[in-house]
């Protein structure tokens, strides 16, 4: 699932589901549009308050970077508030900010994302601003530079946090050809070498009409609002995307052990497996994420019961898989002492092989369930989180219906569901643990 919420209250639970379902969840009002130039647009009409949250998708994150120039899509997200040659420098945090309205960009290994919120009366000007952004940035040399330092910080900062380091550690380890094991925020190297020429090859392969997604949730009137989008985006070129070919890994066929030892009073563990990608595997998703929230989401979660409560072999533990477009980790993190490693990752073990062999009860499945559709149901309810699902399902799988059956696919997973996922992704028995004490 793509994220997590910390919910802990049952009661609270079947509370939100009952008094939100028919308000938050995704519905009839979602409507999809293709332009001539292939831009997809979302849009789902919500007069319920003044505002609008306009988010933009490119299908371009770290997976698609050539290996020189690892963290290039990040460091570009970074860039477009740099100015255009029409969009002075900051000019649209200012302009969307003095409209009331706020704005971000994030970067992931299969996307770049861009999105505000603002009052309807400013929502197409705000658009209009952050479409040139996105697309026409025309890197100044000097901007380059300052906002290169400021990614080097953020770098620094990343590969110097203890949990950043040992996923590194994992992922590198569980994959040796699938570039969902690179960082999204590249390397020093890497980001000290990429230059204008760069950023502006990348900016004519990728961000281009035929390979963005708009999705528009709020206050406006869908047959008013199209033509202005199409207006605002006819004026880029589209261009031919890359052919992009995703290189799997080879089935891991040994136990992999992977440590590091820096003196750290305690040790952090990552064990896990690899997962399915949406794409092509899309059936077993919502098995997946309900066997995450059965095994490691709240304080009735499976191993924090029997790990943490009961046995009190770690101080913390998450079970955390996100969906990708293609096939990515499954894991456990634990924090645990170091005279304890050993303890659990036999566990774990343990309890990934439990998963195969033994069904799981009913309580224990619905309790999962409900959490899960509660999360998801909870994460939808604003008008950002209800383009958050359009934009990720449009992007990763495409086919942003997805979000519209996702609750009732929930229903669906029964104890042989979990079974089989678990015997499908965990049965070889061959899992990657990565220690960093």
């Amino acid at each position: 699932m793509k994220k997590f919420y910390a919910i802990t209250s049952i009661l609270l639970l079947i509370i939100l589901i009952s008094g939100y379902a028919s308000a938050a969840m995704p519905d009839e009002n979602m409507k999809r549009h293709v332009f001539d130039n292939g831009l997809v647009v979302i849009t789902h009409e919500k007069h319920d308050n003044p505002l609008v949250s306009i988010h933009i998708w490119v299908r371009c994150g770290s997976i698609y970077e050539n290996s020189d120039k690892r963290g290039i899509s990040h460091f570009y997200e970074h860039m477009i508030f740099r100015g255009t040659n029409e969009v002075r420098v900051g000019e649209i945090n200012r302009s969307i900010e003095k409209w009331g309205g706020t704005v971000n960009a994030v970067t992931s290994k299969d996307y770049t994302q861009y999105y505000f919120v603002v009052n309807k009366k400013y929502a197409l000007d705000a658009l209009k601003l952050l479409s040139e952004g996105v697309i026409n940035t025309q890197f100044d040399p000097t901007e380059m530079e300052l906002e290169r330092n400021i990614v080097l910080e953020e770098l620094n900062r990343t590969v110097n946090n203890p949990e950043n380091y040992v996923i590194d550690m994992f992922n590198k380890s569980l994959m040796n050809k699938n570039p969902y094991r690179w960082p999204v925020i590249g390397f020093d190297d890497t980001v000290r070498s990429i230059n204008r020429e760069d950023f502006i090859k990348y900016q004519k392969s990728y961000y281009r009409p035929n390979n963005m997604c708009v999705v528009i949730i709020g206050d406006f009137e869908t047959q008013k609002i199209l033509p202005e989008v199409k207006s605002i985006f006819s004026r880029f070129e589209n261009a031919v995307v890359p052919t992009f070919q995703m290189k799997l890994d080879d089935p891991q066929e040994e136990i992999t052990k992977i440590q590091e030892d820096m003196g750290l009073p305690q040790a952090t563990i990552v064990f896990g497996y690899q997962g399915p990608g949406i794409l092509n595997t899309s059936e077993d998703i919502c098995v997946v994420d309900v066997l995450a929230f059965l095994l490691g989401q709240g304080q009735s979660s499976r191993l924090y019961r029997e790990l943490k409560e009961e046995k009190g072999i770690v101080a913390k533990l998450q079970v955390v898989y996100y969906t990708s477009r293609y096939p990515s980790p499954f894991l456990v993190w634990a924090v645990t002492d170091r005279n304890k490693i050993d303890v659990v990752e036999k566990e774990l073990n343990y309890q990934f092989n439990r998963l195969i062999e033994e069904p799981v009860t009913d309580e224990k499945l619905n309790r999962a369930k409900v959490l899960l559709e509660s999360t998801y149901i909870f994460g939808n309810e604003t008008n950002d989180g209800l383009a958050n699902s359009y934009g990720f399902y449009e992007i990763l799988a495409d086919n942003v219906n997805f979000s519209k059956t996702y609750v009732e696919d929930i229903h669906k997973v029964t104890k042989e569901d979990i079974m089989r996922v678990a015997k499908k992704y965990f049965g070889s028995g061959n899992y990657t643990i990565a220690i960093l004490k």
